[in-house]
């Protein structure tokens, strides 16, 4: 299975809803103090970005994206996944459930001020919001009321693509984003794969999904 390349998934995007800009690369490395948080389990670091940023819109996409192939202790190789939920063109917040220990996961929520996603993966699933209220607070407000802030992985160490999913059905059944169209790849059939980088392109292979459990 192959899937558009980051390039084209960015040249594609020209709704005014959605990123038509070219994307700057993740800064690793980028270290800054955690902000005190509202919500039960979530890490919150700004990162230069303003407190308010959490009241802005998301008004320039929301993205899955995953990560090259890595192996858990104990699993098969699989893909990190996370979202992120663009205000402009060039910043963002990261959401990121990544495990606090070997079997209980912590959402790190992070301010990404130069750019709307990062381009260091394999794959990108566009999304795009539908109302003009759906901003970094209300989605945590929204899966704190649904109980997704606590995480406990599959026994093999996968589960982020469970949670991921989880998030991102709540979402749409609230109607507050949507898939960005036939020529994107499409959610379901993305997060149903481990995903590598091929000749041509992002390549994936099916694999049914590791589910975590909330508690």
């Amino acid at each position: 299975m192959r899937s558009l390349s980051f390039t084209f998934v960015i040249a594609l995007l020209v709704s005014p809803c959605v990123i038509a800009a070219p994307m700057h690369g993740a800064q690793h490395g980028h270290q800054a103090a955690a902000t005190t948080s509202s919500w039960p389990n979530v890490e919150l670091q700004l990162r230069g970005l303003p407190e308010t940023s959490l009241d802005a819109p998301v008004t320039h996409g929301v993205f899955a994206q995953c990560s090259n192939p890595a192996t858990p202790p104990g699993g098969q190789k699989a893909n990190h996944w996370r979202l992120f939920f663009a205000i402009a063109e060039d910043q963002s917040f990261s959401f990121d459930m990544v495990g606090a220990d070997a079997a209980h996961g912590t959402l790190g929520v992070l301010g990404r001020p130069s750019y709307p996603v990062s381009n260091q993966g394999v794959l990108i699933v566009p999304m795009m919001p539908r109302v003009a209220h759906l901003t970094v607070r209300s989605v945590l407000d929204l899966i704190e009321h649904h109980g997704l802030l606590r995480y406990r992985y599959a026994a093999n160490g996968e589960g982020c693509r469970c949670w991921v999913s989880t998030v991102v059905h709540l979402l749409k059944d609230q109607g507050l984003i949507v898939s960005a169209g036939p020529n994107f790849p499409e959610f379901d059939n993305s997060i149903g794969c481990v995903w590598r980088h091929g000749a041509h392109g992002p390549e994936g292979t099916p694999r049914p999904v590791e589910q975590g459990h909330f508690y």
